[in-house]
């Protein structure tokens, strides 16, 4: 519940135990910390102290609970999923090298070179507002519990700072994320973090394992259409995705796949991501990266350059023809270009017909791209939303019979 009324735009009746859409205030989060008697409560942006892509909210309360006669002070932590902001949608996508050659590696929040880098720099800043906030209002952290909890976006935050606190000396800690995002090339075992997939959502399947991803902790997936989803949606039978959202449930379960291997196809490791493997530029290995535009005047050609967003020019290199014989020019596209494309389009920064038509994809791409619009088309959506996994917490993992 807390993971899914993080957003402001979903709404959780905590007597009654229903999600539905709503508008719901600001204080939200704030709202259910109280209802459960928390304390101390604080919401944080980090907008606010930074102004870079590498960021989310977070809000942390705290309460003393007794059981079987002993008490502990329990803190909470809520970390908000992704907010449809192009910046932390261009996080999401900024996978980052293990290599430094290859990827600029002064920010000195990404301390885990092993992890994905938007999702590390997001956590590690997170968890300096938590330690303060430990400073702030917790006595002593020897009674203390940590719960951790988030969902996509927050539950990648989340699962990276999970395996902190079980790594540090003298903290418990538990940690429960749901449509986590694939977050390290490192995982190692962690018993404390347990993360929550609906294995038909396409989000905990990215970064792609086949570029060496996973996530710390313990999985567990079920899927939703199998399990709970209604046949007859008219009838609204409960425990079903169509009695808990009034929607009929539509998933991508004829292209999922082919989506997931076309996105796994524009490179073979994290690293090829930001590798230039043209002809002028890097190897001669894979030219399919380089894409001529013809120009018809210098204000066409410009305005065509002008186009790319910002965020993917950093992947790029563009070169103009001024022999004065044309106003062509080339655009030699990284994979990370093309990741950058996607959250601009995810943002709604750019619109689907310039993601479709107006930008130039790369033929390396053009496979995952249209597997992309056709998805889109398919159902990703559903699969993904915060309901599905509030359906599953609802169920308790029980088939429906």
């Amino acid at each position: 519940m807390y993971s899914a009324v993080a957003y402001e735009f979903h709404k959780i009746d905590v007597n009654s135990g229903t999600i539905a859409n709503a508008t719901l205030a600001e204080n939200g989060v704030k709202q259910m910390m109280q209802t459960f008697g928390m304390n101390d409560i604080d919401n944080y942006k980090l907008s606010v102290d930074y102004d870079d892509d590498d960021i989310s909210e977070v809000t942390i309360g705290n309460r003393s609970v007794t059981y079987n006669g002993q008490t502990k002070e329990l803190i909470f932590v809520v970390v908000r999923g992704t907010n449809g902001s192009i910046e932390e949608w261009s996080s999401n996508f900024d996978v980052g090298a293990k290599t430094p050659e290859y990827y600029d590696r002064d920010n000195p929040y990404w301390t885990n070179p092993n992890n994905h880098k938007g999702f590390d720099v997001t956590a590690n800043r997170i968890y300096n507002r938590i330690m303060e906030y430990i400073d702030d209002y917790i006595t002593t952290t020897d009674d203390s519990v940590i719960f951790i909890t988030g969902h996509s976006r927050g539950a990648a935050i989340a699962n990276i700072l999970g395996a902190k606190y079980e790594d540090i000396p003298g903290y418990e800690s538990f940690t429960y994320t749901f449509a986590t995002p694939n977050t390290t090339t490192q995982a190692g075992s962690y018993k404390t973090i347990f993360n929550i997939i609906n294995i038909a959502d396409f989000v905990p399947y990215a970064p792609p394992t086949s570029w060496e991803f996973g996530r710390y902790g313990i999985t567990r997936g079920i899927s939703i259409r199998s399990e709970y989803e209604d046949s007859n949606p008219f009838t609204n039978k409960e425990g079903t995705f169509e009695w808990l959202t009034g929607n009929d449930y539509n998933s991508d379960r004829f292209g999922f796949q082919q989506t997931l291997d076309a996105l796994s196809g524009i490179a073979n490791t994290r690293d090829d991501l930001y590798r230039y493997t043209c002809l002028d530029h890097g190897d001669g290995s894979d030219d399919r990266i380089t894409i001529l535009n013809r120009g018809l005047s210098f204000t066409s050609r410009e305005s065509a350059i002008n186009k790319i967003p910002k965020r993917a020019q950093r992947f790029v290199i563009i070169e103009r023809d001024d022999s004065g014989s044309s106003w062509d020019f080339t655009v030699c596209q990284t994979p990370a270009y093309f990741l950058q494309i996607i959250a601009e389009t995810m943002a709604a920064t750019i619109g689907k017909y310039r993601f479709v038509m107006e930008l130039n994809i790369a033929d390396k791409y053009e496979n995952a791209k249209k597997q992309l619009i056709d998805s889109t088309l398919g159902g990703l959506e559903h699969p993904h939303w915060p309901e599905a996994y509030y359906l599953i917490a609802w169920n308790n993992f029980q088939p429906l019979r």
